[in-house]
Order: C-alpha cells, then structure tokens, then sequence
C-alpha cells in the first residue's frame, strides 16, 4: 500500500461514496503539523487521480487538484493563504492546463497554463431558452447590498452585466448585445452596453438600450475596428470589495453550469444544482465516468459532500485522500510513528455561542515500514477517545492498546456490553468455524425475551438453558419430571431423569470419609460415608410414605405417635395434560416450526403402588401391626401423604405418667404412645429399643419424645 493510504481502505463499506452530514452543516479539516509554514508551503491538497486508467502513461497521472498554498512566512499575526484549483490535459495537473487561484485578499485568479498560442481562460453563462427572441436575456450578473441596514434604494440592485439578444435567434443569426447597468437612487439600469457590431455605448436618455447608430447622445462606443485593452501582468481576477458576487438564473429550477473542452471534447465541469437547493455538482454525473457533489448550508434538511464514480470495472471507485509528508517542498520525506495522518471533525456551536468539536476520526501512525503505513483509527466524542481499531484490526473500547479482536477496559466502573432485542427476538453471541449453516453457530449463549430463558449450545445444539423462574435444565427445554435430562430448581433441589441406566454416581478417590452430608437448619443431620467396601447411613432411619383412609391431613398426629398397618393401599391418581406447541418467538430446534409438538400429551393414569398402605394410629395395647412411627407430611405436591419412620434412628412419643429406662424394649400403649413390654424378648409387638431418656420434646397433653431405634419392620 502507498502513503497515500485510500479513505475505502480505511473506512470500508458497499459504495464508493463519503457523505459528511450534520443538521448545521459539515466541515473537512485539512491539517499540517509543520510548525515553520513559508510561502507557496502547501497547507493542505486533495488530489484527483485515475491510477488504475489501462491507457497508463499521461491518463494515470494526477489529472486534477485542490490546494492550500501559503502567501507568504506565516506569523502569530498572519495566516495569508491562496486556494489554487488546477487542472490537467495531457500532463500532471499544473503543467499544461487550466489552473484558478482564490488569494487571501478576495482576488480570484484564473490562468490557462499552456503555453500554445491560443491559450486563454473562459467563463461562460448559458441559457438554457430554446426559442430567443429579441430582448430576452441569455444571462446577467447583479450587484446589490441587499443587507444594507439603509434600506429603500441602497438594497435595489445597484449595477448589472446582462447579455440581451437584439434579435430572434436563427440558424444564422445570434446578435446579442452585454448591457451593463448601475444605479444611483434607483434599481440599476443600463448605462452601458457593448452591442454585436463591436460598440461600446454609454447611453444617457430614454433610449438608452437602442443601439442603432442614429440613437442617443452621450454614447461611448468602441468599433468593431477599434481596440479596448484592459492589461494585466501578472494574475486575472474577479474582484468584488464588498458584499456578495451573484451569479443569478431566473428560471425556476434553471441551473448554473460551468461548461469546457476536455482533450476537444466538451464537457460539463460543473453544475450548481437549482432543483436540488443550489448543490454544487463537479462533473457531469449523468454522463461522465467520475462526479462529485457538495452541498450547500441549508437551515433545515442536508448537507455534505458525495463522491460519484460511474465505471463498470470493479477497481474504480470515489475516494478522498488524506495525505501527510513532513517534507514542505521536493520528494516526500517518511512520517514518524505517533503522526496524525488525518483527521475529521464534527463541529457544533456550544451554549457559549463558540463553535466547539462533537466527535472527531483521526487516523495517527502506528510504528514505521517500508511497504506500508501502520496506523491506527480513533474514535473521540467530548474531544476523549472513545475506540480505537489498531494496525493489527484489532478494537479497543477505552483502551488505546487492545490485546484481542475487541477489547473493553473501565478500570473505574464497570465494563459492560448491553443487548437489547424485540420482546418476541432474542439477544445471541455465537461461536462459529464457518461462514453458513451451523458452522456459523457452532456454540452460542442466547436469551430468549419471549419466554425469559438463557440458552446454551454446543455442537449448534441447545444443552442447558436457564428459565424465567430461574431453574436449571440440562439435556431438557421444559421443567417435565416425565422429560429426560438434570434440573437444578431456583429452589434448591435437584432432579435427574433418564430412561434408563446409573442416575448419580459419587466417587470418593483417596481416602475413607464422608460420601454426602444431609443437614437441614445450616446442621449436618446425618451422612452416607464409606470405609474400605463399607458404606455406612448415619444419623437417620428408614421411613416410608403412607396416607390415612380418609385421604385429609390430620394435624393432630405429632411426630413420634405409633402408627398400624392397614390392608387399604394408598392410590396415586393423575390428571390428563393437554400437549404443548412451539409458538412464535420460541427457540426452535432444527428441524422444528412453528405449531409443532414440543411436549406431548398424557392421559390420565394412576401410579403402580405393589407395597404402601394406609396407616392409622395404633389403638390397640401391644399391636402386632404396628408400622413404625409419624414423622411429618409430606407437602411437596398435592397429596396428604405422611411420613413414617420404620427402622432406625428416631424418637418415640410415650404418655404422660409412663417412665422409660434407657435399654427397654418399647411396644404401642393403644393410644398412638408406647410403653416398655413386660421383658426383653423382641416380639412382633416391639416397636423400639430406648436408647436415652433424654427428652427432646414434650407436647400439650405432657406426652413426650425420648430417642429410641426403631424395630417395626
């Protein structure tokens, strides 16, 4: 890549056009960073160029071009500086071709700079009428001080140029006349004119715009056998002291346009655009390969600059190029590491009335190489860079040296990326090997707003989502105990579901000790360890589910009362549950629409129970039936099941007046208590052993619970 780094291959995009845009008006910048500016140092040049034109030789070189050239020494006191517009022919721009100067002091030079005989510059005005007749005007240049604070007379047109036909235009025919008009307490008039013959006439009566030969006194004429000569030595200019130049088309929607030969064929140089508020269009971009427009200031609606290239060949395109060469005059010289290269800035004006800088690109270099310019682009708002892409592409977002693709940095809050999707989209970053299909989503983190879940995928394929209730569900999209797959609940429990084969396996590697502890109250009630090739169930008891026949909830049972078997067996009924669609705004698997099944439908069904029964508190002194003792309901779903222990660690609930010694053998007192047996003999009756007199608790009637082992299986 050369110095002259191109504008599309820094910014990129699908069109060949730069539009700068703001709602008060758009500025380029062109900056040099030499601090010793001399005369003819150029400030700054934009160049037009065809590089890629297959003719080569004098087509490829620069064929036009703008520049800022220094009057003279700049000073803390002077910044006197020339615009110089220069055309090419069939050379570089500035040799043998056309070439305008606008100078520090309004002077607007123009030069034709071959040095053919012949050679001349041109301004023309052209009418757009296809029928002229006498007296039409074919254009006119006015004068005027139409912001005097006078008013009345001093802002009607003060003088005019006109060109007035003095006939009807014909194959054959096209006399036309220059008027040229002033003013002294009245809208300009015509006190002089240059006819067709060639005289000059300064006509002081009512006749004043006849140019018969027989007409008015007081005429100054100039034949057609005799010579005016206005001499110049140096430069051509257009000067106007005061107020503004106006170049005026009277015609609605009638344009202005500056017309010339280009290698003797004419072309359309530019065009100010009256349809489209005076834009201001360089080329004719109806017809030629290359265009441009600027836009005017405009109080409501847009401004800016576009660049047009018409080309079917893929290599041409618009551009502007920033260049930088500390050199002032001769070969370039090499720019420095850490040089601004460019900059473009948006400019506002701030409450103080001061126009002040919004945002700004720049591009500065970034080390040095002999093939290319390393450099990077910043990004600033509030005048404080805001993101940087760096020589490598890599972005930086509140760090001027990012290490990764996209690297964000707040060292003093947080560091944040915000998604934000329609209430039916999702929010998604995919992980992708590949340019279509899955590959581009190989592994991917999304949050579906319709229903509140965060997904996660892996092989482009959902493996754990989050839900709106916070649950976790791996291997499964839907809470489903009748689905397969792991749920972690918001709650704190723990589901694993499979069709079949090992649920859970716990692997303790190095030494004897704890498997998994239970607690409950921030307390570990009881554990399941493991010592050699024995596991060992500490601190609980065996217990099952059973219901009474009533199938209500007695809260009068309290734990530790003695409970008997029944012959009725407890029943697990289920309701039918109607199948699920996928729905608009769901994530849906491949392969899947929407109105597809995503759970399906259950019957009705009731539960296969081989081994519970009901239970009722055992009233009968001795029970050989008895089942073991309450512990508490179960109020995890729907059914009044109870709890109750059968072997194992617990304690047991023995009336009032009834003293246990530790040791004793406990059988049912008839009254949903137990008191000692008469011996030692474990007998169908024996519900327990007491294994401490301990009281742990003691009820309204002054029952109370001692510990004891439960033997009533």
């Amino acid at each position: 890549m050369s110095r002259a780094r191109e504008i599309a291959d820094l910014v990129g995009g699908t069109t060949p056009d730069i539009i700068l845009k703001t709602s008060d008006g758009a500025i380029l910048n062109l900056q040099t960073s030499d601090t010793t500016v001399t005369a003819d140092s150029v400030l700054g040049e934009i160049n037009f160029q065809a590089p890629d034109e297959a003719s080569g030789t004098d087509s490829i070189l620069i064929a036009s071009k703008i520049q800022a050239v220094a009057e003279g020494t700049f000073s803390s006191s002077s910044n006197a500086t020339s615009l110089v517009f220069t055309t090419a022919n069939s050379a570089a721009a500035g040799t043998a071709s056309g070439k305008m100067t606008f100078t520090s002091g309004g002077e607007l030079i123009l030069k034709d700079t071959d040095t053919a005989d012949g050679s001349s510059p041109t301004i023309t005005l052209q009418s757009g009428d296809t029928d002229i007749a006498a007296d039409d005007v074919l254009g006119t240049i006015n004068f005027q001080a139409p912001d005097e604070g006078a008013g009345t007379d001093a802002i009607l047109v003060a003088a005019g140029i006109a060109a007035v036909s003095e006939g009807d235009f014909s194959s054959s025919n096209n006399e036309t006349k220059l008027s040229f008009k002033t003013g002294a307490s009245e809208a300009a008039s015509e006190k002089m004119s240059l006819s067709s013959g060639g005289n000059l006439s300064l006509p002081t009566d009512a006749d004043a715009d006849d140019n018969t030969a027989d007409s008015a006194t007081g005429r100054f004429e100039v034949g057609a056998s005799g010579d005016l000569t206005l001499y110049h030595n140096t430069n051509s200019y257009i000067v106007n002291k005061t107020g503004n130049l106006i170049l005026h088309s009277e015609t609605d929607d009638s344009d202005i346009i500056f017309t010339g030969e280009d290698g003797s064929s004419g072309i359309t140089a530019a065009t100010f655009d009256m349809s489209a508020a005076g834009a201001f269009l360089i080329g004719d971009l109806n017809e030629q390969t290359h265009g441009g427009r600027i836009s005017q200031t405009v109080v409501s609606g847009d401004s800016g600059i576009s660049i047009m290239c018409r080309s079917a060949t893929d290599s041409h395109q618009g551009e502007i190029t920033f260049m930088k060469t500390p050199a002032t005059s001769g070969n370039y010289t090499a720019t420095a590491d850490g040089e601004a290269l460019g900059t473009i800035k948006f400019r506002g004006v701030n409450t103080s009335a001061v126009s002040d800088i919004g945002a700004q690109i720049s591009v500065v270099q970034n080390g040095t190489a002999s093939g290319t310019v390393p450099a990077d682009i910043t990004f600033s708002t509030n005048e404080t860079e805001r993101m940087r892409i760096n020589k490598d592409g890599n972005i930086g977002i509140g760090i001027a040296a990012p290490l990764r693709q996209l690297h964000i940095n707040n060292t003093s809050a947080n560091s944040e990326i915000a998604f934000t999707a329609a209430t039916n989209g999702a929010s998604s970053l995919l992980f992708g090997d590949g340019q279509s299909g899955t590959d581009v989503y190989r592994g991917y983190i999304q949050y579906q707003h319709s229903d509140d879940a965060l997904l996660f995928a892996t092989a482009a394929a959902e493996r754990m989502r989050i839900s709106s209730a916070g649950d976790v569900l791996i291997a499964k999209t839907v809470t489903s105990s009748s689905t397969a797959g792991a749920r972690f609940t918001s709650g704190g429990s723990l589901e694993l579901i499979r069709d079949g084969g090992q649920l859970l396996y716990v692997n303790r590697l190095t030494s004897d000790g704890t498997l998994i502890s239970l607690a409950q109250g921030n307390s570990t009630e009881g554990t399941i360890t493991v010592s050699g090739s024995t596991v060992s169930y500490n601190g609980g008891h065996l217990s099952r589910w059973s219901r009474l026949t009533s199938g209500n909830k007695d809260t009068s049972i309290v734990k530790g009362t003695v409970m008997t078997n029944l012959d009725k067996m407890v029943v697990w009924s289920h309701d039918a549950v109607a199948a699920t669609y996928y729905e608009e705004g769901d994530e849906l698997p491949e392969d899947v629409s929407v109105g597809d099944e995503k759970t399906p439908a259950v019957d009705a069904y009731t539960e296969d129970n081989e081994q519970l029964n009901c239970m009722a508190i055992s009233s009968v002194e001795g029970d050989p039936n008895v089942a073991g003792v309450f512990v508490n309901w179960d109020d995890d779903d729907n059914f009044k099941d109870m709890n109750v222990a059968m072997t194992g660690d617990m304690v047991i609930r023995i009336a009032k007046g009834t003293t246990v010694a530790r040791g004793d053998l406990l059988m049912s007192a008839g009254d949903g208590t137990a008191k000692p047996q008469d011996d030692d003999i474990v007998r169908s009756k024996t519900i327990a052993k007491v294994t401490s007199t301990n009281v742990s608790h003691t009820y309204d009637d002054d029952s109370y619970c001692v510990p004891c082992v439960l033997m009533a299986c």
